[in-house]
């Protein structure tokens, strides 16, 4: 009954509209047969009938759909946040971001910062944060590691 509301406020909405269409119809119909009423009045009830079941029709049928767009949305997003929290690229980015800019660590031991010498032998060295390949000439990284002189 409370599973994915956005389809039944839909259907509902589209429900709204024709039974007022067809109501709008009926006591029109009624108000004919009457004869005491102007063609004029019998064609506002019918076009008054008409218009409120589309304009309330419309307005709950864009709440259904904004229903569906928001789980849509949380659904996608707790996709992502699985992602991101598995993703070594989190933990990069947004933990070691807050540090200083030192390269990686595991657990209290610090993973080594290439040496000068290393550097020198081949040719550039890489940034340990983001894996990115610099010339001997250039002392940071974009992700906004330095090396250490």
């Amino acid at each position: 009954m409370f599973n994915n509301p956005g389809k039944k406020i839909k259907i509902a909405a589209k429900v709204y509209d024709y039974l007022s269409i067809i109501a709008g119809g009926i006591i029109s119909i009624i108000l004919m047969s009457d004869g005491g009423y102007d063609a004029w009045y019998i064609v506002c009830v019918e076009i008054g009938f008409i218009a409120n079941g589309w304009f309330c029709g419309l307005f709950m049928y864009g709440i259904g759909e904004t229903i569906e767009n928001i789980s849509s949305i949380k659904e996608d997003l707790s996709v992502v946040k699985k992602i991101i929290r598995n993703s070594e690229v989190f933990e990069d980015v947004f933990i070691n971001s807050t540090k200083t800019s030192e390269p990686k660590t595991e657990g209290n031991k610090r993973k080594d910062v290439f040496e000068e010498k290393e550097a020198e032998e081949k040719d550039g060295w890489e940034c340990p944060c983001c894996g990115e390949f610099h010339e001997t000439t250039e002392t940071s990284c974009k992700c906004g590691f330095t090396l250490n002189d």
